[in-house]
């Protein structure tokens, strides 16, 4: 009877092991899937990043072209009320050397288009008048 006890007890305790192991790989299984769930998310994650770095080099980039167009139109628009000055004072010699000048700076916009620089080197030439 004690052997038959012994034998039960021991059965119970391997039923009951047997269980853990199948908890435990159910257990394994789901934090398996939930690792993967989470590789892929870091992988769709990286992947945006990498598209939100791009967009903003692009961006930077656009405004760099957007502040050379600006620094260029301002320019322009400075020559003009120059040259509207000087023909309003009756200067008629300064209102020829800023039409020289505009002129020159629209026969240099194709060859230099966009490149701020030289649209404020220019300013500053025509400041100094």
């Amino acid at each position: 009877m004690a052997r038959r006890l012994s034998t039960s007890l021991l059965q119970g305790k391997q039923n009951a092991v047997r269980g853990d192991v199948k908890r435990l790989r159910l257990e394994m299984k789901e934090i398996s899937m939930d690792q993967k769930r989470i590789r892929k998310d870091q992988r769709d994650l990286r992947e945006k990043l990498e598209h939100i770095n791009e967009q903003c080099v692009q961006l930077g980039q656009e405004m760099e072209v957007v502040a050379k167009q600006k620094a260029r139109n301002q320019l322009l628009l400075n020559l003009a009320f120059r040259i509207l000055k000087a023909r309003q004072a009756g200067d008629f010699a300064a209102a020829i050397f800023f039409t020289r000048i505009l002129r020159q700076v629209i026969q240099n916009r194709g060859a230099n288009e966009g490149n701020a620089s030289d649209a404020t080197k220019e300013e500053r030439n025509v400041n100094k008048v």
